[in-house]
């Protein structure tokens, strides 16, 4: 346990990276400028899925979390 809250306190709790980089202006803007952005498919699905959850009317909390199941498909 002491182990992973050392590793925590060096890592940013919203962007993963080490503090040393992500709260520098300079060293961030350098590396990302022009950044492109990229979506997760599987997470757009996730967010699809709930929309239409809660879209249903059965909906009678706010502790949902969605698990997607792919589909079987047979390859012959």
């Amino acid at each position: 346990m002491l182990a992973l809250q050392a590793y925590e306190n060096r890592v940013c709790p919203l962007c993963g990276m080490p503090i040393g980089f992500c709260h520098d202006y300079d060293r961030v803007h350098e590396a990302f400028a022009g950044g492109e952005v990229e979506l997760c498919f599987v997470t757009e699905m996730r967010e699809q899925a709930m929309k239409q959850y809660r879209e249903s009317g059965s909906v009678n909390s706010n502790a949902q979390t969605t698990s997607l199941k792919p589909r079987i498909i047979d390859k012959q």
